[in-house]
């Protein structure tokens, strides 16, 4: 019984390069957990790169899953979650750097959309991410491209 794949809690990057033990916890392994991941919240590719610099030294896991979903106020305020998805730019410099640094699989968390009054149908020209879009997120093809490179392929 249970999960074939678990992932800590999110933990803000900032947080984890600050030494704070009570987000250390949330990336905390149980030794049932076979396939297991943690997920990292953070608004640039420098945090985020010296948060995965730790992970890959101190840490064994099987993926780290960058958090572009978490809608909470609090976190979208500092870039983070699911704002980071609407800056492009950003985060593809942070895929770069983390899939430098990490030996494992990257992974995102992300939503569909990030604007409350954008419409729903992806099919729909005006919505950002059909591929006619003027902002359409070309990034995904080079995210969903570096987690192909990746495959994770247990024994």
């Amino acid at each position: 019984m249970g999960a074939d794949v678990t992932c800590g809690e999110m933990a803000m990057a900032t947080n984890l390069l600050q030494g704070q033990v009570s987000e250390w916890a949330l990336l905390r392994r149980h030794p049932s957990e076979d396939i297991f991941g943690v997920q990292l919240a953070g608004s640039g590719a420098e945090n985020l790169g010296k948060a995965a610099q730790l992970i890959e030294e101190h840490m064994h896991v099987d993926f780290v899953d960058i958090n572009m979903g978490c809608p909470i106020d609090v976190v979208c305020n500092k870039g983070c979650g699911a704002q980071l998805a609407t800056r492009h730019t950003k985060v593809q410099g942070i895929v770069r750097t983390m899939s430098e640094i990490l030996s494992c699989p990257l992974t995102l968390k992300m939503r569909t959309g990030y604007e409350m009054n954008a419409p729903n149908d992806p099919n729909d020209p005006n919505h950002p991410n059909h591929p006619n879009h003027p902002n359409h997120p070309n990034y995904l093809i080079v995210l969903i491209t570096l987690i192909t490179y990746y495959p994770y392929c247990p024994n």
